[in-house]
């Protein structure tokens, strides 16, 4: 028998093998972390979500998989998109799209993409205030529900990046994101 420390858990065990997780991390069951209530087994990849349950933690309905552009179908101008991923931020992204002219390193949000396809290269007012966006490194995409996921084009505005920050916080989380920075200037003083 060998030792090891769980990673999960942070306690020795011990294995025939050697091991990063124990056997009790491996067969855990928990709760959805949507708030769902339904359970799920956390195995080798940690799984925190019930499957088609996503990061914001609503269930994928009907009416937003009719939604979907046909990029994340796995179409591209009538070819095949390599895949699909969703960023930490919980922007979904699609991948192997060298050709688009939104692409950078092959990758082009789904948001950015469905938009452009809309409303062609430009130049466009921002939604909000009406400033005039030159081309698209200047156009931020704007989801009117705040929906990061829903990306149908009804959803979707070009805004300027002064509205579009604006828009992504309420005014108690502005004065929080003041407030610390306040506490960072005086602490680096």
């Amino acid at each position: 028998m060998k030792s090891f420390i769980c990673v999960r858990c942070n306690i020795e065990k011990f294995h025939t093998r050697k091991r990063q997780v124990c056997e009790d991390c491996l067969t855990e069951k928990r709760q959805c972390a949507c708030g769902c209530g339904e359970m799920v087994i956390a195995g080798y990849r940690d799984i925190k979500f019930v499957h088609n349950h996503n990061h914001i933690g609503k269930i994928t309905s009907e009416a937003t998989k009719e939604k979907m552009s046909e990029v994340q179908r796995g179409k591209f101008r009538g070819g095949e998109a390599k895949g699909s991923i969703v960023t930490p931020e919980g922007y979904r992204a699609f991948t192997g799209m060298r050709g688009h002219p939104l692409a950078k390193k092959g990758v082009v949000y789904e948001h950015r993409y469905v938009l452009y396809d809309a409303i062609g290269e430009g130049p466009h007012p921002c939604h909000h205030c009406g400033k005039n966006l030159v081309d698209w490194n200047v156009i931020y995409v704007d989801h009117l529900d705040t929906d990061r996921i829903n990306n149908h084009i009804s959803n979707l505005v070009p805004s300027c990046q002064s509205c579009n920050v604006k828009r992504a916080y309420t005014a108690e989380q502005w004065s929080e994101i003041a407030r610390e920075r306040a506490k960072r200037r005086v602490a680096a003083k």
